[in-house]
């Protein structure tokens, strides 16, 4: 059988002091497995030559055993299948039965080994099980290089109260040339007349500590706790209990402790004794000043364990405690001691944090950082016992004490409206209390109580929000109070709002990419320019200001807001960071206004730190990857490609639809700056969120189309184009005035390619556009570039060298050019009214209806109509 070891939790393996045992059942190996503690084992006895699992006599090498009578439990080669042992690696096992434990006290369960030379692999570990429960098994010889020997006793205290125990042995062992013996299974229990346990070890800071008796603390020299005071009493100061030092008193009358010379323990609040006994049934504790003045304090003699005193230094009354010099016991019977020192409860030594919030946002009732409203009582005589010290410094700050605690008011001046804050602020510093409340309290009166998780260390900063004081009237607040018990300090009691802040206060971060304004609560204004990215379950969209972008995400709905693009909205929530994107994770959302307006999108060349969460554009991308477009209704990253040859990441949300889009060859995308960056800093995963659909627009990328070779009937086309382009669309239609293609050839893949087939008649022009396609992609018809099939001056059209203005006449606003050039427009009067420089596209939604004149830098003049 395989067994699992653990690290040795809760098993007290315990050096008793040599006292009477009695013993309640045992097993010697004399009888066979049913006489006394009876027991089994797997695998069954087995003696076969130097293969041994058996009771023996004797055993190479096992020199203590047996330990009691003539038999003990042998092993050799264990890991001996042939011969009825074990696989190599598993482990034999001795399981003695469940004993039930009568009415007896301190009781153990023991055994004897001796081990011989056990080498890597052997072991042997136990397991001890009270009320059936293992307590873990422990490892008690494990073997190694060389070969590990070792023998003794093992002896394990049981749990007081424990009904019944048994034990489980394990040895795993393989070759004939290690050894091991078992005998003395037994369980004991030890008369209860004295302690076998040690006092409990003091916990108390040693600079609160005033020590006479102590192995925990140094104590004060020249004590004598045996001053020859003519008693009956026999002191006994040797006594160890598992190592620990304690004083034993035997035939007590009284018994003196002389102290050396005068002491001074005034700054002290309590006296600390252990005490235990069994025959005692009057016991006194007196401590003694000059005079001598005594005091005595009755000690409840404890009835089992030790008993723990912390004795208020008021129980001794007259006493002197700046000029100590004894103590004394009286009464009757043994007992033991231990621990006598004095000790102070911890003070708040540092003070608390201060507040940083504006004083604009703040209404105080008890803080330096801030202007108290004027007239509380902070210690109305409402009849209690608690004891009020106002008169506190913690390193020059107020701070106000409070001691033996039942309750404690503080009674405001009047009636106060504090509805507009959203919570109480409290620092609480404390040691000993164990229960505290704290309560607010409008007319009538109404009070309603929070419970305060005592601090066990260092000051505990509360926030509690003022909805959780559930019926109080904020409009009429007019008391606070405290109840609980022990003592505690307490600083900066103010009602608070949170500040409203602009976006771009809160969105700077440090040189590690984490938010400066990491878990700030506040409210944040803006509007909203994105839809929800989160779809059905919880929230996550964009809003701005004109200070920046900021994202809005809750796991959940918030405040049953529906997003809508140009909601003007009002957020309260916290700053967090999510994998470098700054969040503001939103509690409440009020809508402000709708249908608002905000900044266009800011065209940008990259994406960085300065794009997170902003409008953004970027222009003339196409994708690396066409497969990386995702199916419909599914997310995915997709990378794209400047101009200028970057890599960048846009990153498609199936909530937003853009899925069903087909971007084309080239094209410009508007959407929202990102970052999904999973380890610190948080510097890269920039990433563009479209929003929708229409954030993708096809621009176009196909430039520079020009003719050559142009004949009677057609010219060769040639042209340039982003990369990823697997192939061309060109068509081409008949007339000036053509805007679109009316003949095409499919799916080109030459560059250039030869039109034919066109009229050679010189009074017609033909316009040529062309489409990238890329994979089932395709982008916009591009051009027109456009010539003539004039046979004799078709060189001079397709050249460029004779003006052409298209279409002409004009009735769309615009006017096209064969070439770049220079132009006048005039009107019949021989005014100018349009100039332009290098161009060959004119805007002519000014002029009105008419006859123009355009003249060229080259000296051409040709007849605008403009319809």
């Amino acid at each position: 059988m395989k067994k699992l070891i653990f690290s040795i939790l809760g098993v007290l393996v315990a050096t008793i002091a040599i006292q009477a045992q009695t013993i309640l059942t045992s097993q010697s190996f004399e009888s066979g497995p049913s006489t006394g503690w009876s027991y089994t084992t797997n695998p069954a006895a087995f003696s076969v030559g130097t293969d041994i699992w058996d009771t023996v006599t004797t055993l190479s090498s096992v020199t203590t055993m047996p330990t009691d009578a003539t038999h003990f439990w042998g092993v050799q080669d264990l890991a001996n299948a042939t011969n009825g042992g074990t696989t190599v690696g598993d482990s034999g096992t001795i399981s003695f039965a469940s004993y039930t434990i009568p009415a007896n006290t301190n009781v153990s369960v023991s055994f004897d080994y001796d081990v011989v030379a056990f080498d890597a692999n052997d072991d042997v570990d136990y397991e001890v099980f009270e009320n059936g429960t293992s307590k873990g098994i422990v490892n008690l010889v494990v073997g190694g290089t060389g070969g590990i020997s070792s023998s003794g006793t093992e002896s394990i205290s049981i749990t007081a109260g424990t009904d019944s125990v048994s034990i489980k042995l394990y040895v795993t062992q393989n070759g004939g040339s290690d050894y091991a013996g078992f005998d003395n299974f037994k369980v004991t229990s030890v008369p209860a007349c004295c302690p076998i346990t040690a006092a409990p070890t003091p916990t108390n800071d040693s600079s609160d500590v005033i020590s006479f008796y102590s192995d925990a603390y140094t104590d004060i020299a020249g004590t004598d706790f045996n001053p020859n005071w003519g008693q009956a009493t026999v002191v006994d100061q040797t006594v160890k209990i598992q190592g620990n030092s304690a004083i034993k008193y035997s035939n007590l009358n009284y018994q003196g402790i002389a102290l050396a010379g005068s002491n001074d323990v005034s700054a002290m609040e309590y006296l600390h004794v252990d005490i235990w006994s069994k025959s005692s049934t009057t016991l006194n504790l007196f401590a003694i000043s000059t005079g001598p003045v005594e005091v005595s304090y009755a000690v409840t003699v404890p009835t089992t364990g030790w008993l723990s005193l912390d004795i208020p230094l008021s129980a001794f009354g007259a006493v002197n405690m700046a000029d100590l010099i004894q103590f004394k016991f009286d009464g009757n019977g043994e007992f033991w001691m231990d621990n006598l020192f004095f000790y102070k409860v911890p003070q708040a030594s540092t003070p608390a944090p201060d507040p940083t919030r504006a004083a604009s946002d703040v209404i105080s009732i008890y803080s330096d950082a801030y202007t108290d409203i004027a007239g509380t009582d902070f210690n109305p005589n409402w009849g209690q016992s608690t004891v009020v010290d106002q008169t506190v410094k913690i390193q020059g700050n107020n701070t106000i004490k409070y001691s033996n605690l039942n309750y404690q008011g503080i009674a405001l001046a009047g009636s106060n409206d504090v509805s507009e804050m959203e919570y109480l602020h409290v620092d609480i510093w404390s040691a000993t209390s164990t229960a505290l409340n704290l309560f607010m309290i409008s007319t009538g009166p109404v009070e309603v109580s929070y419970t305060v998780a005592v601090p066990t260390s260092g000051w505990l900063s509360l926030d509690i929000p003022l909805s959780a004081f559930g019926a109080v009237n904020m409009a009429d607040l007019i008391q606070f109070k405290f109840d609980g018990n022990g003592k505690f300090w307490m600083d900066n009691l103010y009602l608070y709002k949170l500040p409203t802040y602009s976006i771009g206060t809160v969105s700077t971060t440090d040189s590690l990419g984490m938010p400066d304004s990491l878990d700030l609560d506040c409210y944040v204004s803006g509007t909203v320019f994105t839809g929800d990215y989160d779809g059905d379950q919880g929230i996550s969209f964009y809003m701005m200001d004109n200070t920046g972008g900021i994202n809005v995400y809750n796991r959940r709905d918030v405040s049953d807001y529906v997003v809508s693009d140009g909601d003007s909205i009002l957020v309260k929530g916290s700053i967090k960071n999510y994998n470098g994107l700054l969040e503001l994770v939103a509690d409440s959302i009020i809508v402000l206004d709708s249908n608002k307006t905000y900044a266009a999108a800011k065209v940008v060349s990259t994406l960085d730190a300065s794009t997170e969460s902003e409008f953004i554009e970027l222009k003339s991308v196409h994708l690396a990857d066409a497969s990386q477009w995702p199916a419909s209704g599914n997310s995915n990253n997709v990378d794209i490609i400047t101009q200028t040859g970057d890599t960048l990441l846009m990153r498609i949300d199936g909530d937003a639809g853009i899925d069903s889009i087909s971007p084309g060859c080239q094209f410009n995308i508007t959407g929202v700056g990102a970052q999904y960056d999973r380890s610190s800093p948080y510097t890269s995963g920039y990433q563009i969120f479209p929003r929708k659909a229409t954030d993708i627009k096809n621009v176009n990328s196909v430039i520079d189309q020009t003719v050559a070779n142009v004949s009677d009937d057609g010219g060769d086309i040639s042209w340039m184009s982003v990369p990823g382009a697997s192939s061309w669309n060109i068509g081409w239609a008949k007339g000036m005035a053509s805007t679109m293609p009316t003949d095409s050839v499919m799916g080109i893949t030459t560059n250039p390619y030869t039109i034919t087939g066109l009229s050679a008649d010189t009074n017609t022009h033909y316009h040529v556009w062309i489409q990238d396609v890329c994979g089932q992609n395709m982008g916009q018809w591009d051009g027109p570039v456009m010539f003539s099939a004039d046979v004799t001056s078709i060189d001079e059209l397709a050249s460029g060298r004779v003006l052409i203005a298209f279409p002409n006449p004009n009735n769309v606003g615009s006017v096209r050019l064969n070439r770049v050039t220079d132009v006048i427009i005039r009107n019949l009067l021989g005014q100018p009214v349009i100039v332009k420089t290098n161009t060959d596209e004119i805007d002519i939604n000014e002029l009105s209806s008419g006859i123009y004149l355009l003249e060229a830098a080259e000296g051409d003049t040709i007849k605008l109509i403009v319809e």
